[in-house]
């Protein structure tokens, strides 16, 4: 192969450090292997086997050394052009051992060049290929990749551990709604996803396009695409037989009238956007009963529904940017039909212009010429629902200045774990405010007019918002930044200040020399909260978002490298003390992240105050 398309290919034929593990273990199960082992650290990646391995140097120099010759029809399972193993070059240098043999890759330094030696003594049984990675992983990347890994590799054939735990499952150990001679079928109206296997080994998720969620894992091979990413629907007899029995299946459901729950409205939502429907009459039926729009008291509506309510909402439809009380006075005085952030959520966060925008084109495909009866009316609902949009601010109208103390029962659990932190921590501002000697206890309240209040001895409010910890990168350190700044506010108020207050000089003072000394027990306060708040969240089992898996990177950032493989488990183990222990007094608390946040102190005092 012309090198210079060789190197094209090996560079972005690999997606994620993930698929190109999975490639690996492929190889091994054409290879006949029994077993798979991977080993993930931050620095290194090692994939062992015991099948045949590389048995001569013709071999090596035919299969390995050679990209894209061709397999002969039934001597793989997964292989058909033996490009695969060229995806770990992209993210390792590399030693394969094999045989009586040696290859070293390393195609960052060396190009396509690599070296091939023989080794004396004991041939080596089956395959192993150590590599050590060109760009380290942060802690958070290795619970991503091998949380990946667990996915792709759920239905493979043989055992494959990854750090020591097997990964997959035994196809025959698990409850299938039925099982043919094209794959195992696990069909259910809830599932939010077909997730699709071929051979055991991730394809793909398939969203709202078969009418029905669940797994397929096929008995034969797939046709798939070069990437193995996708199947090739208009060349694959196999899965056309596989689809066609899920639609038939789905169309049972659809008969008996299924629950419209949550995974349901994702569902049929997806089908409406992606237009996945056999007539006209299906996708009608669709927009007139299928209530995929949830507003902002939690009701549902099917579109045409939301056209009707719309209606009694003074012909206004918005959709906020995120939760908020403004929005929920909105909704509840009925100056606009307030669209649920959840709604656009199920839409993959597609705005609801565009929404409707799909769903017109989709319906105006089936219609094609046709301009009458319940097409027609649908299109009739979706060009009025247009007109409805109206921004958030547009019909606000006038917001009342009262103040609604929350009670803890009526927070969800996410706005409880950030609540904990801010008690724990608590007393790093009674320490860092002169003349202040008790902690004030932390309590929530909602407030269209103020951010917090305190009665200036024994409590301080904080308005809802707060509490809500977005899951982007980034997103964690920010909101309790802002937390610092407002508790400190608060804190040094000594008399109540919830009907309004204006501030002093020497108010201003106090509360800037507060934050730029580096000595105050309030300098390591972000760092010290999102710490316990990840600690907290892992302890209480809640899954990781990106967000949360970025700041166990950052406050990790500290630690020196050590020699052990599993430097996350350490590193949660010692945050989770740190949740169930009392919270800790520090005689000089340190902030690794003092010099991001002092960029940010002028901004921020003047927006608070």
């Amino acid at each position: 192969m012309d090198k210079s398309i060789l190197w094209s290919i090996i560079k972005s034929q690999a997606g994620t450090l993930g698929k190109a593990v999975l490639e690996l273990v492929m190889n091994s199960i054409d290879a006949g292997a029994t077993k798979v082992q991977v080993t993930l650290t931050g620095t290194h990646l090692t994939v062992s086997d015991d099948g045949r391995g590389f048995q001569s140097r013709e071999e090596i120099e035919n299969w390995f050394e050679t990209f894209g010759t061709p397999h002969e029809k039934g001597d793989a399972r997964y292989g058909r052009f033996r490009m695969g193993r060229g995806q770990v070059m992209a993210f390792t240098r590399n030693r394969w051992r094999s045989g009586a043999f040696a290859m070293a890759v390393d195609i960052r330094d060396m190009g396509l060049a690599y070296d091939l030696t023989a080794v004396d003594g004991k041939p080596h049984k089956g395959c192993q290929i150590e590599g050590e990675l060109y760009d380290p992983l942060s802690p958070a990347e290795v619970i991503r990749v091998t949380d990946n890994l667990r996915e792709l590799c759920k239905y493979a054939p043989i055992p494959v551990l990854v750090n020591g735990d097997r990964v997959s499952v035994k196809l025959d150990k698990e409850k299938w709604t039925f099982v043919d001679d094209d794959a195992y079928y696990l069909l259910r109206p809830q599932a939010r996803a077909l997730e699709v296997y071929n051979l055991g080994v991730h394809v793909r998720n398939y969203f709202g396009d078969y009418g029905i969620g669940g797994i397929v894992v096929s008995k034969q091979q797939l046709e798939v695409n070069f990437a193995r990413n996708d199947i090739l629907l208009a060349e694959c007899a196999v899965w056309k037989r596989i689809a066609q029995k899920v639609r038939a299946h789905a169309k049972q459901f659809e008969e008996k009238k299924p629950t419209q729950n949550d995974a349901y409205r994702d569902m049929m939502l997806g089908r409406l956007l992606s237009g996945s429907f056999e007539t006209l009459e299906e996708m009608t039926d669709a927009l007139e009963n299928a209530k995929v729009f949830t507003d902002y008291s939690g009701k549902h509506h099917s579109l045409t529904g939301l056209h009707r309510a719309g209606r009694l909402a003074g012909n206004a439809i918005a959709v906020p940017d995120d939760y908020s009380l403004k929005a929920d006075k909105v909704h509840q005085r009925k100056l606009a039909l307030v669209i649920s952030p959840k709604t656009i959520e199920r839409a993959r966060h597609m705005a609801l212009p565009e929404i409707f925008e799909r769903i017109a084109k989709n319906l105006a495909t089936f219609m094609g010429s046709v301009r009458h009866g319940a097409g027609y009316s649908a299109t009739y609902h979706l060009e009025e629902l247009q007109k409805m949009l109206r921004p958030i601010d547009e019909v606000a109208g006038v917001i009342s200045e009262n103040h609604h103390i929350v009670d803890d029962k009526e927070l969800s659990k996410h706005e409880k774990l950030v609540l904990r932190v801010l008690r724990d921590l608590s007393y790093q501002f009674r320490a860092a405010v002169p003349g202040c000697n008790t902690d004030r206890e932390i309590r929530v309240c909602e407030s269209e007019t103020v951010d917090g209040f305190t009665d200036g001895r024994t409590k301080i409010f904080i308005e809802r918002k707060f509490l809500k910890i977005g899951g982007s990168a980034g997103h964690a350190f920010k909101a309790f930044d802002a937390l610092k700044h407002l508790l400190l506010h608060e804190y040094l108020h000594d008399a109540d200040d919830s009907t309004g207050h204006g501030h002093p000089q020497e108010f201003y003072q106090a509360f800037h020399d507060i934050l730029s000394d580096e000595r105050s027990r309030i300098a390591g306060f972000t760092y010290d909260a999102v710490m316990r708040y990840v600690a907290i969240r892992r302890k209480a089992g809640i899954k990781m978002r990106a967000g949360d898996l970025h700041a166990l990177d950052l406050v990790t950032l500290e630690d020196e490298p050590g020699d052990e493989a599993d430097e996350t488990t350490a590193m949660v183990e010692a945050t989770e003390v740190a949740a169930a222990a009392p919270a800790p007094q520090p005689e000089e608390p340190k902030d690794p992240i003092a010099a991001v946040v002092r960029r940010q102190e002028q901004e921020q005092f003047e927006l608070v105050v």
